[in-house]
């Protein structure tokens, strides 16, 4: 008679499901529960994530969003000129030397801004975010449910990660859109590799065209979804079960090709293009090669601490957050060394549980792979540190950590190892949903935002600059940022802080004025122009060390138009009109908008040259047609320049464009905007505006 007794060298099932490698798809979907248990485990996963970005769906154009969605004029509209300048130019427009291509991120932005008509509205983007995060946390389950086969760990594992609060600026931050789109493709490109390992004939082709698909959307994303292609051959390595190398090699061309195809045409779009890596967003630049690199180890270490201990986050890590090594003379030199042991330690692990436990060597390969593209250790990238840069890494890391709780919760209770696990899963991910909801609170503003970084790193110079403050705490937040930046040669120096600095001196003035104290405003006016100047030899100390990096290259100056701009109104708050007018117009020669030239026509008349202030009023009605305040002013300008003639015929109709004197000057405005429009790329606008001139006002001279 057979008893019920377990073998004496037969492990528990929770032991032996660790212990083992994993099976392939069609063996994992036999000892998984009945399908509709994961759609209840998916569905309840949803609802977590909603429970801690509920108050993520309205914070608003924070960060870097505001250059992305507000000052992109790519996304406004679906046209042709549109699709065609996101997928010739950089991912970053106006250029900004950034090195980044990522033409699907901008299109899903194309699709909020135009097709689902959020404009600048950022809700609509936010629930994009969300959406993306809560499949690719799905995905993670079904991920889950292949490494771990049973259904416990796989969800404690997608649990964690959807509600870690690390992953913030990756899913509240809209331009953290870039990460979750190249982890989708990262995630479905395993999961179909996987699949079509177990399939044959048609089916193992659509399962490798999947493969093929989701690397296209990974890496078209955003760079780091090249990892696919390390990810493929890590699953064969520890996870797979046997298979000939024909068929892994199949899968991994068919990754590698949008790979290839994107890489080819990254080098055409950015072939003139010049990278250039800020030394105040990532110090690492300025640093000899060892002490670089031991500095990047000690981030390392840092995001690893962040994964365990998410209580202190920022979303800006620039000079001086994180001082260079300088080899045991700093402070902190020692958490360089402390990283290099536990990183050590860690690859030992991955060694020893190469033969033990193959799952927990995919987990830590994975996390490694992950992180190499952004780790400043083979490539110096554009900033020192970022917490979106965990978004796939983290993975592995919390795959660690899940297989840790499984394991101690066999070992400490057999009978009720589910129910412990339970509990300890419970335990952590309770509380990084409510610091996910917590932290969401800090990216509802560019204030509240700013203020969270300046209390985590009260070293960097960045949130000084940032912070809008009354003008008395603003004048002493930046004596404390020029302490930290001061020192610094200026090819290595900041120029937005001095521009910014600018401002807050003119606003002085200003107030100065309003006051009736006129020395004492025409004082705080020079101290701005002081600040402008300082900026310009900056940004001249930097386009001189751009051009060193980059020889052979077509060279463009990253000079802010904003510079320009500042210039002109201080130089109008002084008097100095004509140097106002020139400034203005050196701004809208970057920038082509209707308010710089009303303010290159105020400066004119200013000047005592009123027909060129009529002509760039002509140029703001020009570039914007409908701004009937605009018409308004040029019309009031001519009927001055003119009260008897022609330009007053039909006054209450506006303009009359037949006068000659208003038509000589519309044309000369309409010369120059085109000239504006060309330089700009904005070719099919500058076509119309030239062929409408010239059949409306007969304007020659094309």
């Amino acid at each position: 008679m057979k008893t019920g007794r377990k073998k004496k060298h037969e492990k528990p099932p929770a032991e032996a499901a660790a212990k083992s490698t994993v099976a392939s798809p069609t063996a994992v979907l036999q000892v998984v529960p009945p399908w509709h248990i994961h759609a209840l485990a998916i569905a309840a996963l949803w609802v977590a994530i909603l429970a801690a970005y509920s108050n993520s769906f309205h914070a608003g154009l924070t960060f870097d969003n505001s250059a992305a969605i507000a000052k992109d004029s790519r996304i406004r509209a679906v046209t042709a000129e549109n699709l065609n300048l996101i997928l010739t130019r950089e991912y970053w427009y106006p250029p900004s030397a950034s090195g980044l291509y990522r033409p699907l991120t901008t299109l899903s932005y194309l699709f909020n801004s135009a097709i689902l008509g959020n404009g600048t509205r950022p809700e609509g983007y936010h629930w994009i975010n969300y959406g993306l995060h809560a499949i690719n946390a799905s995905l993670l389950y079904l991920l889950g449910l292949v490494l771990f086969r049973r259904k416990a760990p796989a969800f404690a594992l997608a649990a964690l990660w959807a509600l870690h609060p690390v992953l913030t600026e990756s899913v509240t931050n809209i331009v953290g859109r870039a990460d979750l789109l190249a982890g989708f493709g990262v995630i479905v490109g395993l999961l179909c590799y996987i699949r079509a390992a177990a399939a044959s004939g048609r089916t193992r082709v659509r399962w490798l065209a999947g493969v093929a698909l989701a690397s296209a959307i990974g890496i078209f994303s955003k760079e780091s979804g090249i990892v696919l292609l390390a990810v493929l051959p890590i699953y064969d390595f520890t996870a797979a079960p046997p298979a000939p190398w024909r068929r892994r090699l199949e899968g991994y061309a068919a990754a590698a090709l949008p790979c290839l195809v994107f890489l080819w045409i990254r080098a055409r779009v950015l072939e003139n293009a010049s990278r250039f890596v800020s030394f105040t967003d990532n110090p690492l630049v300025g640093a000899g090669f060892w002490a670089a690199r031991l500095t990047a180890i000690r981030v390392l270490g840092k995001y690893l601490w962040l994964l365990v201990w998410p209580a202190r986050l920022s979303n800006d890590y620039s000079y001086n957050a994180i001082p260079l090594f300088d080899w045991f003379h700093g402070p902190d030199d020692w958490k360089a060394l402390v990283s290099l042991l536990v990183f050590l330690a860690l690859a030992g692990v991955a060694v020893y549980a190469y033969r033990r436990n193959r799952t927990v060597a995919f987990f830590l390969a994975l996390a490694a792979a992950a992180m190499v593209p952004t780790a400043n250790l083979l490539l110096l990238i554009g900033t020192i540190m970022a917490e979106r840069f965990l978004y796939l890494p983290s993975i592995g890391i919390l795959g660690c950590i899940v297989l840790a709780i499984f394991w101690a919760a066999q070992r400490i209770s057999p009978g009720r190892a589910p129910a412990v696990a339970g509990v300890a899963v419970a335990a952590l991910a309770i509380p990084c949903a409510a610091r996910t909801w917590v932290r969401n609170f800090d990216w509802q503003s560019d204030r509240t935002l700013w203020t969270a970084a300046e209390k985590v790193c009260p070293t960097s110079y960045k949130p000084r600059m940032s912070l809008t403050y009354g003008i008395d705490q603003a004048l002493r937040e930046y004596r404390e940022m020029f302490r930290i930046l001061d020192g610094l040669p200026d090819s290595w120096n900041a120029s937005p802080a001095y521009l910014n600095a600018g401002d807050i001196y003119r606003r002085k003035g200003d107030a100065l004025a309003v006051a009736g104290d006129k020395a004492g405003s025409v004082a705080w006016y020079r101290k701005s122009l002081d600040m402008l100047f300082r900026a310009q030899r900056i940004q001249a100390a930097t386009d001189q060390l751009r051009r060193l990096q980059t020889p052979g290259r077509v060279f463009v100056s990253l000079g802010w138009w904003e510079l320009d701009e500042a210039f002109g109104t201080d130089y109008l708050r002084l008097g100095q009109y004509r140097q106002a007018a020139e400034a203005f117009e050196r701004a809208r020669r970057r920038h082509l908008a209707a308010d710089l030239s009303e303010k290159i026509s105020v400066a004119w008349y200013s000047a005592g040259v009123p027909r060129k202030a009529g002509t760039a009023l002509l140029e703001a009605v020009l570039t914007d047609p409908g701004n009937r305040k605009v018409l308004a002013e040029a019309a009031d300008l001519y009927h001055q320049l003119d009260p008897q003639g022609c330009p007053a015929r039909n006054w209450g109709s506006g303009l009359n464009m037949n006068c000659p004197m208003v038509r000589e000057d519309a044309c000369t405005a309409a010369h120059d905007v085109v000239r504006l429009l060309l330089e700009n790329g904005n070719t099919a606008l500058a076509r119309q505006l030239r062929d409408q001139t010239a059949s409306e006002m007969s304007c020659g001279g094309w």
